[in-house]
């Protein structure tokens, strides 16, 4: 995963040894080529202890987007994500609604500011209705 800048190993690398349980990366992947997007991607879905994840404000519509969300999926003790201000489109949207949709321990979900359509935002509330524990999904 040469493609990754080094703030971005280094912080994948605490989760991995056990340091953290979250990820902070607003605004962080802005600029990163499709490749690197996927070679984060590829680092993320390993990462079964994240508890955190923040994606706000980073372009997930983009080429690379696709395989993030698709990471996302795999994080099985995931309780928060965000995904705000991330230039998503509604086709997007419906595979972040897919995504979240295997996350059992999902208590928060942020998707806000991303100009998804109706029936994207019914597709999101279907996949989160049947998600034992979740609080808030704004």
């Amino acid at each position: 995963a040469m493609e990754l800048p080094e703030n971005v190993r280094r912080r994948i690398h605490a989760v991995r040894s056990g340091r953290r349980t979250d990820l902070q990366f607003e605004r962080r992947l802005e600029g990163l080529s499709p490749a690197a997007m996927e070679a984060f991607a590829e680092e993320l879905q390993q990462l079964q202890t994240l508890r955190v994840l923040d994606l706000d404000d980073n372009d997930l519509g983009g080429p690379g987007g696709e395989a993030v969300i698709h990471a996302i999926s795999h994080l099985h003790n995931l309780e928060y994500l965000y995904l705000n201000h991330c230039d998503l489109t509604s086709r997007r949207g419906i595979h972040v609604a897919r995504a979240v949709s295997t996350l059992r321990g999902l208590k928060w979900l942020w998707v806000t500011e991303n100009g998804l359509d109706d029936d994207c935002v019914a597709a999101l509330s279907g996949a989160v209705r049947e998600l034992p524990v979740l609080e808030y999904l704004q």
